[in-house]
């Protein structure tokens, strides 16, 4: 089963002829979601696109297949073998606490360096893809898997 941290990016996609509105996000663009989770080598375990834009991180996460790998219950993310959250900030942590939450989101900031890794790689992501919903699907899962490979072979990523 994979594990690491996981998140959800957004993917600007052409209007669908049918069931536009589903794919419209909160910020009224059309787009599709990107469920990952990677690991320490910036490389993607587990990718789930396609998903309709105007849905929520949780509810694409809790239709996934690492949901159901996982067996956990959703948002708000419970304590669990499985998924950790960080302590809530409410009144005084203790430095364990603190360290714990410093950590748990530096694990979370490598699933983001991965997506703007995989974006830098191929920047066509980056603007609206004019194509078809489904081939805008197989391209940015095509681009999870050349990402992958770049890393296991230590292809860097050149600055902008």
């Amino acid at each position: 089963m994979p594990s690491g941290p996981w998140t959800a990016a957004t993917f600007l996609c052409r209007r669908r002829r049918n069931h536009a509105s589903d794919y419209i996000n909160y910020k009224g663009w059309h787009s599709m979601i990107l469920l990952a989770l990677a690991d320490h080598r910036y490389r993607f375990r587990f990718v789930n696109v396609g998903s309709l834009g105007r849905c929520h991180d949780a509810y694409v996460y809790q239709r996934s297949r690492l949901a159901t790998a996982v067996e956990g219950p959703l948002f708000p993310f419970p304590l669990t073998p499985n998924l950790v959250k960080p302590f809530p900030h409410r009144g005084q942590l203790s430095e364990e606490q603190k360290t714990y939450n410093y950590h748990l989101s530096r694990s979370r900031r490598i699933v983001e360096n991965a997506f703007g890794r995989m974006r830098a790689r191929f920047r066509f992501v980056l603007k609206r893809m004019e194509c078809d919903i489904d081939n805008a699907s197989l391209a940015i899962h095509a681009c999870c898997v050349l990402n992958n490979v770049c890393e296991h072979f230590g292809d860097g990523v050149l600055p902008q």
